[in-house]
């Protein structure tokens, strides 16, 4: 299954298994608090004096995301249509 990820200037096409794409709102949700839990050091931070800021962040991201926590196996998902092309 297709999905469109938006970004405020750009969107993307990611590829994604029919159950994953299916909830990908759920999917999302998880992200952002997997994301923005400040006890993850995923590298994601903008540290600044020493403290976890901000996160910066992209659709390659939450792709990786997916397959790590959410895949299990199952068939990857891949960015199919990067907006900045």
């Amino acid at each position: 299954m297709n999905i469109v990820i938006e970004h405020t200037y750009q969107a993307d096409v990611i590829s994604v298994p029919d159950d994953i794409g299916t909830h990908i709102r759920k999917y999302q949700e998880k992200f952002d608090k997997w994301l923005y839990d400040k006890s993850n050091d995923h590298g994601l931070w903008v540290i600044v004096d020493g403290k976890k800021k901000a996160v910066s962040f992209g659709t390659q991201d939450f792709v990786n995301y997916l397959n790590k926590y959410a895949v299990n196996g199952k068939e990857k998902c891949a960015i199919v249509r990067d907006g900045r092309d």
